[in-house]
């Protein structure tokens, strides 16, 4: 009879047990629903600021464009052009004076001309600055190798790569891939 009393205790600890920890499960559960929820409130805040700020620049745009399209009617001058319709060569008949639009400035091929001088200054390179790159690539190129040959004269000696490294002042990695990607290494 006490083994049954013992076997009914041990039975309800351990459903006291099992009790506890789905509580404790369902309430880690509800922290983070209520956690994703507040995530969401605060992507769907930032997202619609975001979109706000996105419209007033919009609009300011808009603003700006029209204001520069009415300056640019502003800036139009009108001249009056005399139209004359000869017949025969003979006589003339004036018709009257009719009214051309012409602008004053052009401020939209501003942009346009600017980056069409950009562009002229670019590929106008002068041959002594290819020169000097290709000496500058000479020298890089001349600096690898010597570094190469000192790696290969190290290895050949029985250094171990940090020791190669600490000699050459680079770092390991840069010893390593130096040796995985030469051809001369695996000859």
């Amino acid at each position: 009879m006490v083994y049954l009393i013992v076997l009914t205790l041990i039975i309800s600890l351990l459903a006291l047990f099992a009790v506890i920890i789905l509580y404790i499960r369902q309430n880690r559960l509800f922290h983070i629903e209520k956690r994703y929820k507040q995530l969401n409130d605060e992507l769907e805040a930032s997202v619609s600021a975001f979109i706000i700020e996105m419209k007033e620049e919009n609009e300011a745009f808009i603003n700006k464009i029209k204001q520069l399209q009415s300056s640019d009617k502003k800036n139009e001058t009108i001249e009056p052009v005399n139209l004359n319709i000869e017949r025969n060569g003979k006589d003339t008949v004036e018709y009257g004076t009719d009214y051309q639009v012409l602008p004053v400035s052009p401020p939209l091929f501003a942009g346009i001309k600017e980056y069409q001088k950009a562009v002229k200054q670019t590929t106008d390179i002068p041959e002594k600055e290819t020169n000097v790159r290709k000496e500058d690539q000479s020298e890089v190129q001349s600096a690898a190798d010597s570094d190469l040959h000192k790696i290969k004269q190290l290895l050949n000696a029985g250094y171990s790569i940090d020791e190669i490294a600490k000699t050459l002042h680079k770092g390991k990695t840069e010893i390593e891939l130096l040796i995985k990607f030469s051809p001369d290494f695996f000859n």
